[in-house]
């Protein structure tokens, strides 16, 4: 739903064509927008389910907030566990600095305590990976951060850990 002081027509058109269910300008009287609310939530009542995301190994189910790693059963991840994960796979392949991790998880209340993200890379390992002492998936990149390697058949990606670059090779 976009809610803007915007009132043209071209903009209501162009919100619409970019995926809005709505468009509501100000001013606007907090019942008519509850009213509109409550509509959009009875239309995506009966919405398809989001597809997992899917990189490599990977399959991450959005509604549930479960991974599949490989032919692994599925794995319940916890609201942090799943956040990290997320941008993780998002960027698979690419070293993310921890400065950006720590701010996705955790929002505006991001600490600088880089051991609460090292604590939850832990968890997430014990997981995700066969042997969580010698991770496959989920590196450590020296001086930048964490990567995820999602590679799984056909193509994959590797990460020189050293440089934080990536080779794409088949």
């Amino acid at each position: 739903m976009m809610l803007t002081v915007r009132n043209a027509e071209e903009d209501q058109v162009q919100a619409l064509d970019l995926g809005a269910d709505d468009y509501l300008t100000k001013p606007f009287s907090p019942r008519t927008l509850l009213a509109r609310v409550r509509a959009l939530l009875r239309r995506s009542a009966g919405a398809e389910k989001p597809a997992p995301v899917i990189a490599g190994d990977f399959a991450l189910d959005l509604e549930h907030q479960f991974v599949t790693v490989a032919a692994a059963p599925p794995v319940r991840l916890t609201r942090l566990e799943f956040r990290l994960l997320q941008l993780l796979l998002a960027n698979a392949g690419h070293p993310l600095p921890t400065e950006r991790l720590l701010r996705h998880v955790w929002g505006t209340r991001a600490s600088d305590d880089r051991q609460l993200l090292k604590q939850l890379v832990h968890r997430l390992r014990q997981k995700i990976e066969i042997d969580a002492t010698a991770p496959r998936y989920l590196v450590t990149v020296s001086g930048v951060g964490y990567a995820l390697e999602a590679a799984g058949e056909g193509e994959s990606t590797r990460l020189d850990r050293g440089s934080g670059k990536t080779d794409t090779s088949r």
